[in-house]
């Protein structure tokens, strides 16, 4: 299974460690279909840092 993380800023210019994201994990199946998404920490704000993504839980 692959994971890829999408992300979206609430504006350009934003920083990386900045609480203005929303983060995304897209999970795919062997066949390179999405089967999940999932949110950092199981919200769709942005109000996630970029550089914090991989301590987030996804849900």
């Amino acid at each position: 299974m692959a994971i890829l993380y999408i992300l979206d800023m609430l504006k350009p210019g934003t920083g990386e460690d900045e609480p203005k994201w929303q983060i995304r994990k897209i999970e795919y199946d062997d066949y390179g279909n999405p089967i999940a998404v999932k949110f950092a920490e199981g919200t769709i704000g942005f109000d996630k840092v970029w550089d914090n993504r991989a301590s987030y839980t996804y849900s």
